[in-house]
This record gives C-alpha cells, sequence and structure tokens, in this order.
C-alpha cells in the first residue's frame, strides 16, 4: 500500500521565510538572523524594535536609549551619562560607560530595544563566526544602576582574543579618579570611583556625583571547548551612581 503524502499548512512569517533564502555562505547575515529570532513576534506586536545598521527597509532611525528617571543614555560607544534636571534627564556626566568589543573587521550590527522589559539588546556577527551579544538596562529597584552585560561566543576550533574599550572621561575638570580593591565572590576585584561636581545651567547649584564601577580587562582569549563545540565568555558589568 502506497501512502499518499499529506501536507500540513501552516502561517510563517516573512523573516522565517527570508532565513529560508539567505545564501549559506553569509555568515553574518543568517548569524544576526538567529540572534534576532526571539524577538521577531514582539516586534510584530509593538512590544519592542529591531534596528539593523545599516538600517534595513522600512525600519526608522529612532535612538536606542535606557533609562530610568533617574539616569539615562543611548547606546553609542561616546554617549554621554545624562542625570535628573528639574523634570527631565537633561544635565550630561562628561562620563562615557558604553564598553564595544573592539576588531579590525566590520561586524554586522543589530539593536533591540525590548519595550515591555525595558531591556536593550545588542548584537555583532563577524565574518570569522564569532559574535557577542551586549545586553544593558537600567535597573527599577536600585535606581541608581546600571547593569551592562557583554557575552563574546567562539564557536570556532581556533583561539581568538578581542580587544574591549573602557569607560572614560571627558571635559569633566572637577573629576577625580582611584581604584579600590573590594573583596567579593571568589577573589578581590578592582573598583574605578570617581567624584566631581556638576554645574547646573542657568544658576549658581552644584551637583556633586560619585560613580563606582568595576574595571575591565582590555583583552579578552577566547579558547574553544572541543567538545562542545563553541565556547562563549561573558563579563557582567555593574555601575552605580549617587548624588
Amino acid at each position: 500500500m502506497v501512502r499518499k503524502p499529506r501536507w500540513v499548512m501552516s502561517s510563517v512569517s516573512s523573516e522565517l521565510i527570508r532565513s529560508c533564502i539567505t545564501p549559506s555562505n553569509d555568515v553574518t547575515e543568517k548569524c544576526i538572523h538567529d540572534r534576532l529570532a526571539p524577538y521577531y513576534f514582539d516586534a510584530e506586536e509593538f512590544n519592542a524594535n529591531i534596528q539593523h545598521n545599516p538600517l534595513a527597509k522600512d525600519e526608522k532611525p529612532y535612538l536606542p536609549y535606557i533609562g530610568n528617571g533617574v539616569f539615562g543614555l543611548s547606546l553609542h560607544y561616546d554617549s554621554l551619562l545624562y542625570i535628573r534636571n528639574g523634570r527631565g534627564l537633561s544635565l550630561p556626566v562628561f562620563w562615557h560607560p558604553i564598553i564595544p568589543v573592539i576588531s579590525k573587521s566590520t561586524p554586522r550590527e543589530a539593536v533591540v530595544l525590548h519595550y515591555l522589559t525595558g531591556v536593550a539588546h545588542k548584537f555583532q556577527c563577524f565574518t570569522s563566526g564569532q559574535y557577542v551579544s551586549y545586553q544593558y538596562y537600567a535597573h527599577r529597584k536600585l535606581p541608581s544602576v546600571l547593569v551592562q552585560s557583554i557575552k563574546i561566543t567562539n564557536p570556532t576550533d581556533e583561539t581568538i582574543s578581542m580587544d574591549l574599550g573602557q569607560m572614560r572621561l571627558s571635559k569633566w575638570p572637577t573629576a577625580v579618579s582611584h581604584v579600590v580593591n573590594i573583596q567579593h565572590d571568589v577573589g578581590e576585584h578592582e573598583y574605578q570611583v570617581i567624584t566631581g561636581s556638576i554645574e547646573v545651567p542657568s544658576s549658581d547649584g552644584v551637583i556633586a556625583v560619585s560613580l563606582v564601577s568595576r574595571k575591565t580587562p582590555k583583552t579578552i582569549e577566547l579558547k574553544t571547548t572541543h567538545n562542545r563545540g563553541h565556547a562563549d565568555k561573558g563579563i557582567n558589568l555593574v555601575w552605580s551612581a549617587s548624588e
């Protein structure tokens, strides 16, 4: 007895269809699609915004931004930290907290801003196969805390080394910086403490600002784990600000 084939019809998103026709040799495009796949439904429901770099068709050039009413910043590497002045987050603190992974090759990038969770995600995919996942959010219960997470994945058989940019100061003459060692988890860790004052425009007021952040390595070496097929290395960065 020969069975007739049965056909099952279902609705398939346009993004999934597009992924099926993506050339297999375009490693970075497939990589970005795989990273964004969990967010396509939320984007269709207007609960998230997806933005490629450069912008894909029909995408709007919205500024990826996180904040919690106490501080805010965009996700660009050169972004300053902004704190409250009156009713808005308009007073700049000349400190740049965003840390990028630096590479000689230009990655394919995309950013997801999830409105329901308040978490921003950024993904970078490289032609060599490695990819980087970033996560940023302004804490709600601890409103002076910014969390920045960086995860580097190496699916290749080669050990790689990637450089990290650093948090930095600019045009803040009153800022004083020093390093302290704090014992926690399984050892002692270095933290950078920055203190300074910010003048309030159109007034004689001055706001004292203190920032504490964990120091990050300048280079990360990632060895592959052959029995698993890939290797991950993550950095969780938490900084706190007080006025």
